[in-house]
C-alpha cells in the first residue's frame, strides 16, 4: 500500500521484484518473538527506542540479513537500506563492529545493484 501512495516510474524488471520484496519485507516471525523486541503488552517495540548500550547486537542484525537473503536479493537490499537508516547514527558512538557491519552492507548493496542491472538513476 505504501508503494501505491507514490508514483515512481520504474521498469517492470525493477518494479515487480521491488513490490514482492516490499510485501515480504517484514513477514518474519522469528525476530519478533525474541524477548527484547515486543513491549510488555506484546506489541512491536518502536524501533527508534534504543537503550544506552554503545554496542550493537550484531548477531541480531546478521540474522535479519540472513532471513532477508533467503527471500531475494531485492529483499536483502531494502533490509540493508533500512538497517543503515536505523544504525548509521550509532556509528558516532564508536561501535567499531557496527561500523564494520554497515561497511560490509554498503559493499553488498553496491554488488546487488550492479548484478541486478539497475541503472543509477533508479
Amino acid at each position: 500500500m505504501i508503494d501505491f501512495q507514490y508514483y515512481i516510474d520504474l521498469p517492470t524488471h525493477i518494479k515487480v521484484p521491488t513490490l514482492i520484496a516490499i510485501a515480504e519485507y517484514d513477514d518474519g516471525v522469528r525476530e519478533t518473538k525474541q524477548a527484547e523486541n515486543p513491549t510488555e503488552a506484546g506489541a512491536p517495540k518502536d524501533f527508534r527506542i534504543h537503550d544506552d548500550n554503545t554496542k550493537t547486537d550484531l548477531t541480531h542484525l546478521h540474522n535479519i540479513i540472513e532471513i532477508s537473503s533467503s527471500k531475494s536479493q531485492f529483499n536483502k537490499l531494502i533490509t540493508s537500506l533500512h538497517l543503515d537508516f536505523l544504525y548509521k547514527n550509532r556509528k558516532k558512538r564508536e561501535d567499531k563492529n557496527c561500523d564494520i557491519f554497515l561497511n560490509e552492507q554498503q559493499k553488498q548493496k553496491t554488488s546487488i545493484i550492479k548484478n541486478s542491472s539497475i541503472h543509477k538513476k533508479y
